[in-house]
């Protein structure tokens, strides 16, 4: 990592974790702040590391990121920070996805992944 990099980083964490706080706390997080966790997401999902999962998750949150209610962003946000090779390992069947929150956004990862496949 830059440094660069290492010096945006706790910058980052902030504005995640701020977002979320807002959000848990009842607090009103402005229009325009979710415009820009919806870019920032975006970005995540289509820069994942990967080539595949940046096609799966990259395409899922490119296709539907406007359809998506506050609290699914912000679980798509804890979903991001997951390594790739968990995230295949879930998408594909391999494991069992987690029981928590994040399965129903994993979930419509997948319906989206396997809608594409037998279209």
């Amino acid at each position: 990592m830059g440094r660069i990099s290492q010096r945006l980083e706790p910058v980052a964490v902030f504005l995640r974790v701020g977002l979320r706080f807002l959000h848990k706390k009842g607090g009103n997080v402005s229009t325009e702040d979710r415009c820009i966790q919806k870019k920032r997401l975006l970005h995540r999902a289509t820069h994942r590391g990967t080539k595949e999962s940046d096609a799966i998750v990259g395409g899922y949150v490119t296709a539907n990121i406007d359809e998506l209610t506050e609290a699914q962003l912000d679980t798509l946000e804890v979903v991001l920070d997951c390594s790739d090779p968990d995230l295949m390992d879930w998408l594909s069947g391999r494991q069992p996805m987690p029981e928590d929150g994040t399965a129903g956004i994993l979930k419509l990862i997948k319906d989206y992944q396997q809608n594409l496949l037998t279209d």
